[in-house]
């Protein structure tokens, strides 16, 4: 399903995520899958500004996940190991308490 949607939305990133939602199941999974593809299709600039403005991931904002994408892109054109980055104990537990 992932793959349909894809293809029949492949510059539109809200569109996709939308019609991938509206198919049910286990949306979480295939929107996540589908997010990424039309990520990398359509860069940051196709994702709707409101959604980054609305993530609320802590301790993972939006510049840390740029950050994560860039030396992913580093790793690869380079194939040297990197160091993962750094996120806070304190803020991951905070975080989950939170959602929890």
């Amino acid at each position: 399903m992932v793959i349909q949607v894809w293809l029949r939305n492949q510059h539109d990133y809200q569109g996709a995520v939308t019609a991938i939602i509206q198919l049910g199941g286990d949306t979480d999974t295939t929107a996540a899958i589908l997010g990424g593809i039309m990520g990398a299709a359509v860069g940051k600039t196709g994702i709707p500004q409101q959604w980054l403005k609305d993530l609320w991931p802590y301790p993972r904002s939006v510049n840390w996940i740029e950050a994560l994408g860039q030396r992913l892109a580093v790793v690869t054109e380079n194939g040297a190991g990197k160091s993962a980055l750094s996120l806070p104990v304190y803020g991951i537990i905070a975080g989950n308490l939170l959602f929890f």
